[in-house]
């Protein structure tokens, strides 16, 4: 009995106090932010096909011509990542649209786009250096991966 008490204790101290839990409690959570995924998704690409098909088309060839080659080069590990300055990535909707793609077809998919600065020119009376800004994306990309039996193995 005491055992049972001490564990009912050290639970109590690891609970909450309900002014921290109302602070927090509006963020979702992670056990249940997948239950209407698959609809919502389901519901966005059918969006996308009735009411912008050029965009979505746009979003396949980017697909198709960035992103399946690296795929499949990258077949066996099961993990690619794709880096590109191309300036399609710079349209958050369209971006959107390539990760509800690629999720549809089993990818789980993020994004990540950066700014270099590259220095110009100075201004030699003020200091003063101009540079040029460069977007830069990648596209990090997970499938199942395939494992492949070594060769001696299947010969013992």
């Amino acid at each position: 009995m005491h055992i049972i008490l001490k564990e009912f204790e050290y639970q109590s101290s690891l609970e909450l106090d309900q002014e921290t839990y109302d602070a927090i409690a509006h963020i979702p959570l992670a056990t249940k932010i997948g239950i209407h995924a698959r609809q919502d998704l389901i519901n966005r690409l059918e969006h996308y096909q009735e009411t912008e098909p050029e965009v979505l088309r746009t979003a396949i060839d980017f697909i198709d011509k960035e992103i399946v080659p690296q795929v499949m080069r990258h077949s066996i590990s099961g993990h690619a990542t794709v880096r590109t300055e191309n300036s399609l990535l710079g349209n958050d909707h369209l971006v959107s649209m390539i990760m509800d793609v690629l999720s549809e077809r089993g990818y789980h998919i993020s994004f990540d786009n950066r700014e270099r600065e590259t220095p110009k020119r100075v201004n030699l009376q003020t200091g003063e250096i101009e540079v040029e800004k460069t977007h830069y994306y990648a596209l990090s990309v997970h499938f199942p991966k395939h494992h492949i039996q070594p060769l001696e193995q299947k010969f013992h």
